[in-house]
Parts: structure tokens; C-alpha cells; sequence
């Protein structure tokens, strides 16, 4: 999905029948980048990311775009099974992980990404070095200014949605995962009045 913003610019537009200039503000429609949300408490257009710190490797593990669905079946539902799991290609366990952190895609986050990718791809080569050079710090300030950290939130849908029937988790799966949704979404609204 793509979808417009507007900028706004001021500008002086001359108006001969009043014989002077008259100061305008102008929007400008300019292509955008994915959005993360469609309405709001839309979650089933919801994306997550996780970063994780684990033993042995420097840096952080990030994955990111993952529907709530997969963020479960893929990440949650193995790492409280203590089953190994894979977080950007590496395989890592319960036992592994140092520090885990969900985030949601929203917005800000997609508008930051969009940003440094710009910076990246764009521009004077000094300029594009210069974000390469500093990718790895740039990408740290948005995983923690532009990405809100949710992991209590979809543990505590975890929690009361879907690991009281985790035995029947394969056959009442979309069951499951949409009463964990919705617990996600109401918690989330909770946390913003």
C-alpha cells in the first residue's frame, strides 16, 4: 500500500488584480512509503520487529515485518517452549538470549527507515559513506526513538490468550491468535489514553 503526504511550502504568488504580492502556503503531495497501520487499532495490518542481544555474537539480532501471527508461531510460542528459533538466520534458544525486545513498525519507525535508506542511496557519495559508516548507530537511535518496545504487551496477549491452550495450539491456531490480537490491540489502547 502506498500512500501520499503533503508538505506544505510557502510562497509568494504576484496577483495583478491587486496589484501585489500575496504570500501563500502551497501542499504538495509526495509519495510515501508503506504505511505500518491502516485505521487505528487496525492489528492485522500491525508489523513487529525483534531485536535480540544473544551470548557469543557481538552487535544485536534484528528481524523485522512480522505480522502478529508469525511474531507467535515463530518467536513466542518456540522461545516459551525453550525450542530454538531463528532471529535474523541464526539459530538461538531461551538459554542464549541475553536481552529480547518486541517493537512495533509503526509510523515513525517506517519514516525513520525511509530516512536513513534516502541517506543511504541518495545524494553525494561523501554523504552516502558517511551513513554507511554510521548505519549500525543511526539504525540503534531508531530501534530505540522510533520503534515503541510492545513486549509486555504481546506477552501479557500470550499469556492469556493463547499458552493456557497451547497443547490444541495447531488446531484452534487462528482462534488463538485473533483472541491475542484482540487482547494486544485493547492493551495498546489502554496504554494511550
Amino acid at each position: 500500500m502506498r500512500f501520499f503526504f503533503e508538505k506544505s511550502f510557502r510562497c509568494a504568488i504576484f496577483r495583478p488584480e491587486i496589484g501585489k504580492p500575496e504570500i501563500r502556503i502551497l501542499n504538495v503531495a509526495s509519495k510515501g512509503r508503506p504505511s505500518g497501520r491502516g485505521k487505528q487499532g487496525s492489528a492485522d495490518r500491525v508489523q513487529f520487529g525483534v531485536a535480540a542481544e544473544v551470548e557469543g555474537r557481538t552487535g544485536q539480532l534484528v528481524l523485522l515485518n512480522l505480522p502478529f501471527g508469525r511474531l507467535i508461531d515463530e518467536i513466542i510460542v518456540p522461545y516459551d517452549k525453550d525450542e530454538a528459533f531463528f532471529i535474523d538466520g541464526v539459530p538461538v534458544t531461551r538459554k542464549t538470549i541475553r536481552r529480547i525486545k518486541i517493537i512495533e513498525l509503526d509510523q515513525a519507525f517506517r519514516q525513520a527507515m525511509w530516512e536513513l535508506e534516502v541517506g543511504l542511496k541518495r545524494g553525494e557519495p561523501t554523504r552516502q559513506k558517511i551513513y554507511g559508516d554510521q548505519y549500525v548507530t543511526r539504525f540503534e537511535h531508531i530501534l530505540r526513538n522510533n520503534a515503541p518496545d510492545v513486549t509486555a504487551q504481546v506477552l501479557k496477549a500470550y499469556n492469556q490468550a493463547v499458552k493456557p491452550s497451547l497443547k490444541d495450539y495447531i488446531p484452534k491456531r487462528e482462534e488463538l491468535i485473533s483472541a491475542a490480537t484482540n487482547i494486544f490491540v485493547e492493551a495498546m489502547k489502554a496504554l494511550s489514553r
